[in-house]
C-alpha cells in the first residue's frame, strides 16, 4: 500500500505542480516569486544553492553542485552570461556543473535554463583573481559510528570534524571550506550517483582548536540499512571521510551505518514548503503569507481539508534542521484549500520574525498528532536539507533584552604584560533567540578588565573588548541549547591585578548587560568579578595537575583523614623516576563553597610531600609526580580540598580540581571533608599479622566503637566476608594480594576510619602437592625467570623457580632440567643480608660423594649480602625421597671438609621440574621475619663448569651476580 501511494502522488504532483498557478486559491503565486530575477511558475526549474560559491576566473574549472528542484535532463547552466560545458543532471534536486573562464572577476549569476523554463539564483558564484583553494589535510565521520531512524523523520544530529592548516586553526569557522552529510547504498562509493548529500552547518572549534566541527542531520525517505559519510569542499572537489579519518582514504567497510524502519504511526506522505522560497521584511513588519502542501493517500483527496491533517510553520538558526535543532519556533498553519485536482491540502501561515538576522523556514505536517514530516522548498520526497529551506532576512533593529548572562570561566587567570590571555568565556540567553544550535541573532558580547576591586558598571577606567560565538550550551535542561557561549582573550599592557567581566547586547549596543561569575540574575557583585593578574616576567606555571584521591572524606574533630593524593605534570621535569626538582605542593582546605582561586587567603594551606613517580598518558613513562598530605581539623562541618602546585617558589600557583586542571578550574569539582565530632573508637589488634597472598586468611580485629556497616580494607582492597561481631570484634577474609609485604589495615565506620600501619603482612604462604608435577603452582610464587637461551644443550635448562613455605615446610619448584653428568644445585641463604655463609664455592673441599663434589666446585656469588648456609639438588634426573643420596639431597655447608646431610624431599619428574619440600626446622630459623635468599645453577659434576643460564639469569664465566630473595614469617 505504501509503495502504490507513492506513485500515485507522482503522478498527482506532476499534473498539480503545472497547474499551480491556475488554481484561485494561489492567485498571489507569482507576486511571491519576484525576489528571483528570472522565473517560472509550475514545473519550471528552481535554484536553491550553489556549493562551492567561490573559484578562479582565468583558468574557472571549479566543481560545483547547483541545488534546487524540478530539473530536467539536457538542463544549462550559466555562470554569468558564460555557460559550463557539459554538467550532468543527478538529480532533480543537483545539477553537477563546471565553471567556465571569466574574463571578469566578482559575484555572477547562476542560471539554469531547460524546455520548460529558466531560473537565475543572483550573486551565487564569485569569480576571484587566482585560484582560491583551501586544501584539505583530514577529516573524519566523527559520531555517531552507527544511529537509527524512521521513515520520513531526522536523525539525530552527525557530527564531522575537519582540518586544513592555517585556515581551521583559527578561532572560528574556517572560511572557504563546505560540508555535506549524506547516506547511500552499503558498500557502495560515496561518489556515486546513489547518494543522497544534504547541508552541514559549522558548529564549533574542536581538538584544542585545531579542526572545525561541522553537524547536520538526514531525512531519509526509504527503509533499510545504508552507509553514511560526510564529505569537505575547500576549492579542490570533495574530499570523503569515514569513521576511522582519511589517513588511509575512504573505505566502506569503515562508513557510518545508518538503520531506516518503518513507520509505526500514520504518517502524511508527501509535503512541501511551496513558496515563497525567499523574503526581506523589517523586524517591525509583519512578514508574508508563506504556503505549504500536504498529500496523503485517502485523506487530502477527499474534498475539504483531510481529517486529522495539521500543518505548522516554523524558523531557526540559517541551516539547521528542523526537529533535530531544539532553536526553531513553530506556529499553527490554516488550511487554506484543495489543490492540484483536489488530491493535495494547502495550508498557508503569516511568519513573522521580530529580531534581525537570516533565518531558515519550512513546513511540518501529521496526521491525528502522529510523527511530524519536515518539508523544505523541494519536497519531502528526498529527505529535509537546510540548502533547500526557505530564507528570511530580518533587517532593522532590534527591541531584544538579555534575559540572563553570566562570566563562565576562568575565575582566574594570569598572563604576561603585552600578551594575550587565555580566551575568557561568557554565556548568554534571550529568550526565541539563543535557544538551538548556531549563534543567536543580533547578539553583540564583550569582555573588559578594569582596576581591582572596581563596578564595570559605574567605572569609566574599563576596557572593553568583542567577544565572538563559540558554541551553542545547554541551560536550564539537558539538550535544550538555549545558551550561546562567547570568548574573547585580553591583552593587557601594565602589569598589576585587575577585575574582569562580560557584558552582552541584544539590541545592538543600546543597552547592556552585566554579568560575573555566579551570573547576571542578582547584579553585579564585586567579590563574584574574575581576575586577571598581569606579570612583568613569565610565571612558570605546572603544564597540569590533579586532586587524585580520595574525591569525598570524612573524619572527626581533632582526627587526621586518611592520604590525599595530587599530581603533577611539568614536561622536562616530572617525566621519569624521582621528585622533579623546583616544584612546590600544597594541600588547601576552607569552608565548603570558597574558591580558591578567588579568596586563596580563605584557605588554611599544607605542604605536601613527595610520594611516588606515577604513569601518565603512557603506561610506564613515569611523566607525573604524586604528592601525599593528610588534614587535621579541630572543628566540626564541611570543607573543600584542594591542590594547588607552583614552580617558582609560590609567586604563581596552579589550582587542581578532580578533573585536572586541563580544561580549567571548577569549584564544583573540588573533593569534600566532612568533620564529625568524635564518637568513641580505636583499633586494637589485627590477628593474624600475616597470611597467604591466594588471600583468603581469616582475621580477628579488635577495637572499641565498631559499627554494625563497617568495612575494612588492606592497603587499598576491601577485606571480604566483613563480619561485625560486636562493638569490640570484627571477622573478614583477606583477598588476594598483588605483592608481598606489609600493607596498612583500614577499618572504617559511619564518622571515619582508623589505620593500623603494617597491620597485615602477604607471604608465600603455600602448601602444593610435592609429586615432582608443579601443576598446582601460579605465578603468585614465582621468584625468578630466566630468558638466556642455552649453550649445553635443550636436556640443560633453566626456565623458572617458584617459592612457598607453610608451618613445616619451605617448598621450592625448580622449572628445568640436566643430563646424567651434569648437576642442577639451588642454592639457600638462611640470613640473607648478613654476609655469613658461602659465597664461592671454592673454598669447600669434599669429593666424598658425586653430588658432593658438584657441590665444591668454583662458582662465585658476586653479592656481598649472599651466603649460602645449604645447598640442594640432584645429579642428572635423580628422584629421592630421603636424605640418603649421594647423587641428590640437601647438604648443610657448615662443615665444608665434609658436607652434612639434612632431611629433604626432593622429586624429579624427568625431563621439566624439580620440587623440593624441606623442613623449616632444618634452618633453625630463630626469628619471626626471615629474609632468605635462592640461587640456581647447573654445573657439571666435577664442578669446574657452569652453564650460562642461572635463576636469576645473570651467570658468566662463572660468576653469578643476582640472587632471589624471599621473607618467611613465622
Amino acid at each position: 500500500m505504501f509503495r502504490n501511494a507513492i506513485f500515485l502522488f507522482v503522478i498527482i504532483a506532476a499534473i498539480g505542480f503545472t497547474a499551480c498557478d491556475d488554481d484561485s486559491t494561489n492567485s498571489n503565486n507569482s507576486n511571491n516569486n519576484t525576489n528571483n530575477s528570472t522565473n517560472t511558475t509550475g514545473d519550471g526549474p528552481v535554484i536553491f544553492s550553489v556549493i562551492p560559491n567561490q573559484g578562479p576566473a582565468a583558468t574557472g574549472g571549479t566543481e560545483v553542485a547547483v541545488y534546487g528542484k524540478n530539473f530536467e535532463a539536457g538542463a544549462q547552466v550559466f555562470f554569468g552570461d558564460n555557460e559550463s560545458s557539459a554538467p550532468v543532471v543527478q538529480s532533480s534536486g543537483t545539477i553537477l556543473a563546471v565553471s567556465p573562464a571569466s574574463t571578469v572577476t566578482g559575484a555572477v549569476d547562476v542560471r539554469v535554463v531547460q524546455e520548460n523554463g529558466e531560473y537565475t539564483l543572483p550573486n551565487a558564484f564569485t569569480y576571484t583573481e587566482s585560484t582560491v583553494e583551501i586544501p584539505i589535510t583530514w577529516c573524519i565521520f566523527q559520531s555517531p559510528a552507527q544511529t537509527s531512524t524512521v521513515s520520513g523523520v531526522s536523525t539525530e544530529l552527525l557530527f564531522g570534524r575537519v582540518f586544513s592548516e592555517g585556515t581551521t586553526n583559527s578561532p572560528g569557522k574556517g572560511a572557504g571550506i563546505s560540508a555535506q552529510v549524506g547516506y547511500g547504498p552499503q558498500g557502495s562509493s560515496p561518489e556515486s550517483d546513489d547518494w543522497v548529500w544534504v547541508s552541514a552547518t559549522y558548529n564549533m572549534d574542536a581538538d584544542d582548536g585545531a579542526n572545525d566541527e561541522y553537524m547536520g542531520a538526514i531525512t531519509p525517505v526509504s527503509t533499510g540499512d545504508f552507509d553514511m559519510a560526510f564529505r569537505f569542499n575547500g576549492g579542490q572537489g570533495f574530499v570523503y571521510c569515514d569513521i576511522n579519518g582519511t589517513d588511509d582514504g575512504y573505505n566502506t567497510e569503515n562508513a557510518a551505518l545508518l538503520t531506516v524502519t518503518d513507520q509505526t504511526e500514520p504518517v502524511v506522505d508527501w509535503c512541501i514548503m511551496q513558496w515563497p522560497y525567499s523574503y526581506t521584511e523589517n523586524a517591525t513588519e509583519a512578514g508574508p503569507n508563506v504556503y505549504g502542501r500536504v498529500f496523503m493517500e485517502g485523506v487530502t483527496d477527499a474534498e475539504g481539508q483531510g481529517s486529522g491533517i495539521a500543518g505548522q510553520l516554523g524558523y531557526g538558526p540559517l541551516g539547521t534542521v528542523p526537529g533535530v535543532d531544539p532553536g526553531w519556533q513553530w506556529v499553527d498553519s490554516d488550511f487554506l484549500g484543495d489543490v492540484d485536482n483536489g488530491a493535495n491540502d494547502e495550508f498557508q501561515t503569516q511568519l513573522t520574525i521580530a529580531q534581525p538576522g537570516e533565518y531558515s523556514y519550512a513546513y511540518r505536517f501529521n496526521v491525528n498528532d502522529g510523527p511530524w514530516r519536515y518539508c523544505d522548498a523541494n519536497g519531502s520526497d528526498d529527505g529535509y536539507s537546510p540548502d533547500q529551506a526557505g530564507t528570511a532576512t530580518i533587517e532593522g533593529e532590534s527591541t531584544a533584552t538579555v534575559d540572563w548572562c553570566n562570566l563562565q570561566y576562568p575565575a582566574s587567570t594570569a598572563a604576561l604584560a603585552g600578551n594575550d590571555t587565555a580566551n575568557f568565556y561568557g554565556r548568554v540567553y534571550v529568550n526565541g533567540v539563543t535557544q538551538g544550535n548556531g549563534q543567536g541573532q543580533g547578539i553583540s558580547g564583550m569582555i573588559g578588565y578594569g582596576p581591582e576591586g572596581s563596578d564595570p558598571e559605574t567605572s569609566t577606567e574599563w576596557t572593553w573588548v568583542d567577544a565572538v560565538y563559540n558554541v551553542s550550551v545547554d541551560g536550564s535542561d539537558d539538550g535544550d541549547l538555549s545558551n550561546d557561549e562567547y570568548m574573547a582573550s585580553l591583552n593587557v599592557t601594565t602589569s598589576g591585578i585587575y577585575s574582569v567581566a562580560y557584558k552582552f547586547s541584544a539590541d545592538g549596543g543600546t543597552s547592556w548587560t552585566y554579568c560575573d561569575l555566579d551570573g547576571s540574575d542578582n547584579g553585579i557583585s564585586i567579590e563574584e568579578l574574575g581576575e586577571l593578574e598581569i606579570y612583568e616576567t613569565q610565571p612558570e606555571y605546572v603544564d597540569w595537575c590533579i586532586f587524585q584521591y580520595p574525591y569525598a572524606v570524612e573524619t572527626f574533630a581533632g582526627g587526621t583523614t586518611e592520604s590525599l593524593y595530587g599530581r603533577v605534570f611539568v614536561a622536562g621535569i616530572t617525566e621519569g623516576a624521582g621528585q622533579g626538582p623546583s616544584i612546590t605542593s600544597q594541600l588547601g582546605y576552607a569552608v565548603a563553597g570558597t574558591d580558591p582561586t578567588v579568596h586563596p587567603e580563605s584557605f588554611t594551606w599544607i605542604d605536601a610531600d613527595y610520594f611516588t613517580s606515577v604513569s601518565g598518558i603512557n603506561d610506564g613513562d613515569l611523566a607525573n609526580d604524586e604528592y601525599v598530605s593528610t588534614v587535621t581539623i579541630d572543628s566540626t562541618g564541611v570543607f573543600s580540598l584542594v591542590y594547588r602546585f607552583s614552580r617558582d617558589a609560590g609567586v604563581s600557583w596552579t589550582y587542581c580540581d578532580y578533573d585536572g586542571s586541563g580544561n580549567g578550574f571548577d569549584i564544583s569539582m573540588l573533593p569534600e571533608l566532612t568533620v564529625s565530632e568524635a564518637p568513641e573508637f580505636s583499633v586494637q589488634s589485627v590477628f593474624p599479622e600475616y597470611g597467604t597472598i591466594l588471600g583468603g586468611t581469616s582475621l580477628l580485629i579488635t577495637g572499641t566503637g565498631f559499627t554494625d556497616n563497617a568495612t575494612v580494607k588492606i592497603g587499598s582492597e576491601d577485606c571480604l566476608n566483613v563480619n561485625v561481631v560486636s562493638s569490640t570484634e570484627i571477622t573478614c577474609d583477606t583477598p588476594v594480594g598483588s605483592d608481598f609485604g606489609y600493607l596498612d589495615v583500614n577499618v572504617y565506620v559511619d564518622w571515619g576510619f582508623e589505620t593500623v600501619v603494617d597491620g597485615f603482612a602477604y607471604r608465600p604462604v603455600f602448601t602444593p602437592n610435592v609429586d615432582g608435577n608443579g601443576s598446582d603452582w601460579n605465578s603468585a610464587f614465582l621468584v625468578a625467570e630466566n630468558s638466556v637461551t642455552t649453550d649445553w644443550g635443550s636436556s640443560n635448562v633453566l626456565t623458572s623457580m617458584n617459592v612457598s613455605y607453610d608451618s613445616t615446610n619451605l617448598y621450592i619448584l625448580v622449572n628445568g632440567g640436566v643430563e646424567s653428568q651434569n648437576a642442577l644445585m639451588v642454592l639457600i641463604d638462611t640470613d640473607y643480608g648478613t654476609g655469613s655463609g658461602i659465597s664461592d664455592l671454592g673454598v669447600l673441599n669434599d669429593t666424598n660423594g658425586t653430588f658432593d663434589t658438584a657441590v665444591s666446585g668454583s662458582l662465585v656469588i658476586d653479592d656481598a649480602s649472599f651466603g649460602s648456609e645449604f645447598v640442594v639438588g640432584s645429579i642428572g634426573n635423580n628422584t629421592v625421597t630421603n636424605d640418603v643420596s649421594d647423587m641428590s639431597g640437601l647438604r648443610n655447608l657448615s662443615n665444608n671438609g665434609n658436607l652434612g646431610w639434612d632431611n629433604a624431599t626432593l622429586l624429579w619428574d624427568g625431563t621439566v621440574s624439580m620440587e623440593i619440600a624441606i623442613p623449616l626446622e632444618t634452618f633453625e630459623l630463630d626469628i619471626p621475619l626471615a629474609n632468605l635468599a635462592f640461587a640456581v645453577v647447573i654445573g657439571s659434576s666435577s664442578g669446574d663448569a657452569y652453564s650460562n643460564q642461572s635463576l636469576p639469569e645473570g651467570i658468566s664465566s662463572g660468576t653469578l651476580s643476582a640472587v632471589a630473595t624471599l621473607d618467611i614469617q613465622q
